[in-house]
């Protein structure tokens, strides 16, 4: 498997790490999983322009204080001990890309009450993505002392806002426009790798995440 020769078949990684514009040593990370279908060619440009579409998204989503510092692209098999420089490609961005989310008087929560989305796919469970640096104080109440979205329907408009300027809606199944979904993978008993397509993005709640979390937070 290879980011410069990608096949068709085959699944990638992407992941997106984030900063804070006030302090650049507080990191964190969101990641994505994407597949070549057997139709059509498996072109590394896609991966490119895949990876260009998630920093939109996102930067759609997140606040104005959060700073994007690097996407990596990467194959989806395990790395070994043997250094395989094509097996990924990291992409720096520029200091000043940083998120486009405005809350006007409202204060931005803390880093541990993120964003939940769910990742709809057609069967078995479905999948979870956690963003920090989203939410202020408005999109939220805490009736009963347990935190929740003011208004689902609300930032469900911002997900739907940031896939169609993005053009993230060109990846996901059925109405993608090529041969590049994004999916949910996971290992086969027969050691192949398996891949659900995501058919949908839904805003799903707020919650806390530790600032420790082994999968958000790069030097967990």
């Amino acid at each position: 498997m290879s980011v410069i020769e990608p096949q068709p078949g085959e699944g990638f990684v992407f992941t997106v790490v984030k900063s804070l514009v006030s302090n650049p040593a507080v990191r964190w990370r969101n990641t994505y999983e994407a597949f070549f279908t057997s139709q059509g060619e498996a072109q590394p440009g896609s991966l490119l322009s895949l990876a260009e579409k998630l920093l939109a998204f996102e930067r759609v989503l997140h606040l104005t204080g959060v700073q994007f510092v690097q996407t990596t692209i990467s194959t989806y098999r395990a790395e070994t001990a043997e250094y395989d420089p094509a097996s990924f490609i990291t992409i720096p961005h520029p200091a000043d890309t940083v998120g486009l989310r405005t809350i006007g008087a409202s204060q931005p929560l803390d880093l541990t009450a993120a964003f939940y989305v769910r990742r709809q796919v057609p069967t078995g469970r479905q999948g979870k993505l956690f963003y920090r640096g989203v939410l202020g104080e408005n999109d939220v109440e805490a009736p009963a002392g347990r935190m929740r979205l003011s208004s689902v329907s609300g930032m469900q408009d911002l997900v739907n806002t940031a896939l169609d300027d993005s053009g993230l809606n060109d990846h996901l199944y059925p109405s993608a426009t090529g041969n590049l979904l994004l999916a949910m993978a996971r290992n086969l008993n027969n050691g192949d790798v398996g891949y659900r397509q995501v058919t949908a993005l839904l805003a799903a709640g707020a919650t806390r995440v530790s600032n420790d979390h082994r999968w958000y937070d790069v030097g967990a």
